[in-house]
């Protein structure tokens, strides 16, 4: 199996990751995807994501077509010829012999007679560059003009997609901070309850054996030990047996 290897980006540029065994499986954006590729005769669609903050493009989904993926990984360097088109407003098409055919990671994995790349805008986010879509085809002539609008209309319906894929992971995030939160606050709440029996059993020991807290406390934990049993069942018995110690005391006294 050939994996090609990462390469440490350079100043001012980026790399571009192609890792099919880390996309995203999310049905709407694929359900997208699959459609572009129907639209414009193709074989795949793969959609980019910008991460800005590691100045990577990463795969992030791809349409439900068979994929070779002898090639599971593939980092490569965004380099002055490639980089420059990330600032064109239209579709590129690129074919073997251009330049940049080599520099799109899906021309290591398999042969493409066309490959048509589409720059992704955040949306309401004026010229920010979110990420990218590859349409490729194995047979055929280059993509023709109404090809290219059909896959470019669908643009926007990606866009919205990833939009609420981020927001569903946002609220399953929330939901992991408030379920762990949810955890955390019974633990607590075990804890001090735990305690709270222990200090009553302390103060038990205390009154009706004359123990001093030291004593009562040291007693609990041995105890504990001894038995290999918690602190709070130990102490819950001792809080019993005073209690009926007690109950029975009043009984015979009345």
């Amino acid at each position: 199996m050939n994996t090609g290897t990462a390469l440490q980006p350079a100043d001012n540029t980026c790399l571009i990751i192609y890792d099919w065994n880390q996309r995203t499986e999310y049905s709407p954006l694929t359900s997208v995807l699959d459609l572009v590729v129907a639209l414009t005769n193709s074989d795949l669609a793969h959609l980019y994501r910008m991460d800005p903050a590691a100045d990577e493009l990463r795969l992030h989904s791809a349409s439900s077509t068979p994929e070779d993926s002898r090639i599971p990984r593939v980092s490569l360097e965004f380099t002055s010829i490639l980089q420059r088109w990330t600032d064109y407003t239209q579709p590129r098409v690129v074919i073997p012999g251009d330049p940049d055919y080599s520099r799109f990671p899906e021309t290591l994995v398999s042969e493409y007679s066309s490959l048509l790349a589409f720059q992704l805008h955040a949306e309401s986010v004026h010229d920010r560059f979110a990420g990218m879509l590859t349409v490729c085809r194995r047979t055929g002539l280059p993509y023709n003009d109404a090809e290219i609008a059909s896959a470019g209309r669908l643009c926007v319906a990606l866009v919205a997609s990833m939009k609420e894929f981020d927001r569903q992971q946002e609220v399953a995030q929330l939901r992991e901070k408030l379920r762990s939160a949810r955890e955390e606050n019974l633990l607590l709440e075990k804890r001090l309850a735990e305690r709270k029996l222990v200090e009553r059993a302390k103060g038990l020991l205390q009154t009706h054996y004359g123990w001093t807290e030291e004593s009562a406390y040291y007693h609990l934990r041995r105890t504990s030990r001894q038995q290999r049993t918690p602190m709070a069942a130990i102490a819950q018995r001792i809080i019993d047996v005073i209690a009926a110690r007690e109950m029975e005391r009043e009984r015979l006294s009345a």
